[in-house]
């Protein structure tokens, strides 16, 4: 199956909910996402994207990146990953994305009929 190419980028929102996020961490999640948008199989009608950094009490970091893509037909596809950096969980997230947006494409009942 061909990947499909949308006209326009789904829209993608980006929250930071916990810690201080950089701007260019927050941009660079939209893009990421916003770019796996166009390798669903279906209509992408909205997608969300949140973001966490935090340092713990004894100075170490972690930071949280998760989405959540609304398709046509009534489907959800999301993900979550935990890494050291911003950067690095949203990497994680990209990578766990792909794998679910090609799971569905592998579906009969989930592919683009038109």
């Amino acid at each position: 199956m061909s990947p499909r190419v949308s006209a326009e980028p789904a829209a993608v929102s980006v929250e930071v909910v916990g810690g201080t996020v950089a701007a260019g961490n927050a941009e660079f999640a939209v893009e990421k996402v916003r770019h796996l948008c166009r390798l669903v199989p279906r209509a992408v009608h909205r997608g969300g994207v949140h973001l966490c950094a935090d340092v713990d009490d004894h100075g170490r970091s972690a930071a949280t990146a998760d989405a959540i893509l609304v398709l046509d037909a009534d489907l959800v596809i999301c993900a979550g990953a935990v890494a050291a950096t911003v950067r690095e969980a949203v990497d994680e997230l990209a990578a766990r994305l792909r794998q679910r947006i090609t799971a569905v494409g592998a579906r009969p009942d989930y592919a683009c009929t038109g």
